[in-house]
């Protein structure tokens, strides 16, 4: 067959799509859609529609271009209606044509659609939409940096606030995992999406919104978001007047919880009341608190101020009281020492706070660390050691006696503003004067590790090993932040510089070899076995291990019945590892098991509240 008739009807084609305006069509078509996605785009976001909602938008108008191409070949837009167009070229070959390759792209983006779980997921129940989504517990949640939009920053500490308390009342729930403050912040300018963040932070869910106050009316938007999926489980809004600043902020994040969905947990926690009833001694609190993250002497100083201005308006305001002490200690340490004068002051102000409102977690942070870091020779007003404790875990049949004086404050993590920074000054000086640089390092990594920094504590533990590599500590802490980053790739490579050290317990290359093998088989459950079998080898050995880390390898295999029994044998000796049960990624499996819950409850309570009940005055005294 010649080609001159093929290319006569070829450009007979041509001029026919020209007749029937569907090239007109075409880009009409494109333009309409162009508008409608950045409408889309604007619009979703009000209506708490996420990244998964645009992205089925976006599969519409693709999968709709080409059948509406067939339509305008057929038909025509006329004055009297849509009509079938009319005469000229009409082989049937270029509709059939075109009909073919519609199918065609409508199979090949189903099948990959399908393939990659976009429909696929309703099929074999995966979580799409936000009321499949809410029926998968949350086992850990990120709160992210707060927007204030109030204008030019005028509310940054009631925003910073508001951001502090949804952290603080997340974290006393049982089960859930929170990350830190101090990780989330990096991502307030970050340009991630929602999965990304949930990625890069190990979490199921983020918390995400907005603090527009005027005066004296704040508007507030809170969205529990599914990490994964980004899509929106709750939405939180909030409009009216704030008389109360921290009571709305607390009730906020009580509706929060509640929202969430954590009302099948083994506890739940009543709303705190009001602090404070005065406005005004709120207000001063909380440019408090707000001067106080400067952490400069400036800083301090302000906040004393500030604490002091509520404390003359309120007298019994608990968390001022335990503010002006805690920010009277760290002005004082700016110079790395401690006034004795000073420390009997803030010691008589933490204790009367902590008389004032005993459910105070400011009150009972600041006066735990207190106690622990002032000097000898300070009074205490103790009378008496809280040695034991005994604890009944759901399941067992008996209560267990836990020694109470086993756990070390010092590797503790803190919840409120004040805990953590009082926490982190004093951790500073102990690791100053600990024996040896090393140790002081080491200490340091250890309370990053605990309180879920795991960035900070790998930074840490480098720098331990430049210095001297045959620190065992210092590795182990490397592996488990790479393990709670679920990096495997940086885990082999740190066991692999591990073995060519002189540190003591190193892996065998041959044991190298099989970690590789088992994390390119198995994944992290791989890992997690061969950590268990090198565990187990050392007991056969009679070599000390701890609890913690042998519970840690069976919650890794999903062996919880093993994981819960080594976690009660960790309670029952008080170990220092049961302080990073609420960071670590590790025991997220296990956080809706109430014998988890009971050993996570217990271990907190023992460390912060050892010794209080001996030292602190009853409601009302002197």
């Amino acid at each position: 067959m010649s080609q001159e008739p093929q290319r006569q009807t070829f450009f007979e084609f041509v001029d026919e799509l020209r007749r029937r305006r569907v090239g007109r069509f075409a880009v009409g078509y494109g333009a309409v859609a162009f508008v409608v996605l950045q409408l889309a785009e604007i619009v979703f976001p009000a209506f708490g529609l996420g990244e998964h909602a645009m992205r089925v938008l976006v599969i519409a108008v693709v999968l709709g271009f080409l059948p509406a191409l067939v339509l305008a070949w057929i038909f025509d837009i006329t004055a009297e209606g849509i009509k079938r167009t009319e005469g000229g070229f009409d082989p049937r070959w270029p509709r059939l044509a075109l009909l073919g390759v519609t199918l065609a792209v409508l199979g090949g983006l189903g099948s990959w659609l399908w393939a990659n779980s976009v429909f696929g997921g309703l099929a074999s129940g995966e979580a799409l939409s936000s009321a499949t989504v809410r029926r998968e517990p949350i086992r850990s949640i990120a709160v992210l940096p707060l927007e204030d939009f109030s204008g030019g920053g005028a509310q940054a500490s009631f925003t910073a606030a508001m951001h502090e308390e949804l952290i603080a009342q997340l974290s006393r729930v049982p089960g859930l995992r929170v990350v830190s403050r101090t990780s989330v912040m990096k991502y307030r300018d970050a340009p991630l999406t929602a999965p990304e963040i949930g990625r890069e932070l190990g979490v199921d869910a983020l918390v995400e919104g907005s603090v527009t106050r005027t005066g004296s009316r704040v508007r507030v938007i809170l969205k529990v978001i599914h990490a994964a999926s980004d899509t929106p489980l709750e939405t939180l809004e909030y409009e009216g007047p704030v008389t109360d600043p921290l009571a709305l902020q607390r009730t906020l994040a009580h509706e929060l919880v509640h929202r969430i969905q954590m009302a099948h947990r083994e506890e739940t926690f009543a709303a705190h009341p009001p602090v404070s009833a005065d406005s005004s001694a709120l207000e001063a609190y909380l440019r408090g608190q707000y001067a106080l993250e400067e952490g400069t002497p400036e800083g301090y100083r302000d906040a004393i101020r500030h604490f002091q201005e509520a404390l003359e308006r309120d007298p019994r305001f608990a968390e001022a009281l335990a503010g002006l002490a805690g920010a009277r200690v760290l002005l004082d340490l700016e110079d790395r020492t401690l006034d004795t004068a000073t420390a009997r002051l803030a010691l008589a102000e933490a204790q009367e706070a902590l008389s004032l409102d005993t459910a105070s977690m400011e009150a009972l942070e600041v006066l735990s660390l207190l106690e622990r870091a002032l000097p000898q020779d300070t009074p205490t007003a103790r009378t008496g050691g809280h040695r034991g404790h005994f604890v009944h875990l759901p399941g067992s049949a008996d209560s267990i006696a836990v020694t109470a004086e086993a756990y070390d404050t010092a590797r503790a993590t803190h919840t409120t503003r004040i805990g953590q920074r009082l926490g982190e000054r004093l951790g500073e000086l102990e690791a100053a004067s600990a024996g040896t640089a090393t140790e002081g390092r080491t200490l340091r990594a250890e309370r990053h590790l605990r309180a879920g920094r795991f960035a900070d504590a790998a930074d840490v533990a480098r720098t331990i090993i430049a210095a001297d590599p045959t620190v065992s500590a210092a590795w182990e802490i490397l592996v488990r932040a790479a393990i709670s980053e679920r990096d495997l790739a940086e885990v082999v490579g740190i066991a692999r510089a591990w073995s060519a050290s002189d540190a003591a317990g190193a892996p065998t290359p041959e044991e190298v070899a099989e970690l590789e093998r088992r994390v390119a088989a198995e994944g992290m459950r791989g890992y997690w076995s061969w950590r268990l079998e090198r565990l187990q080898r050392s007991v056969a050995r009679g070599q000390p291990v701890r609890h913690t880390d042998l519970a840690a390898a069976y919650a890794g295999l999903g062996q919880r019945d093993e994981a819960i029994r080594e976690l009660t044998e960790a309670l029952r000796s008080g170990e220092p590892g049961l302080l990073a049960l609420r960071s670590d990624p590790v025991w997220d499996e296990l956080r809706e098991d109430p014998r988890f819950v009971a050993i996570e409850r217990q271990a907190r309570n023992l460390w912060l509240r050892r010794g209080l009940a001996a030292s602190v005055p009853k409601p009302g005294g002197g």
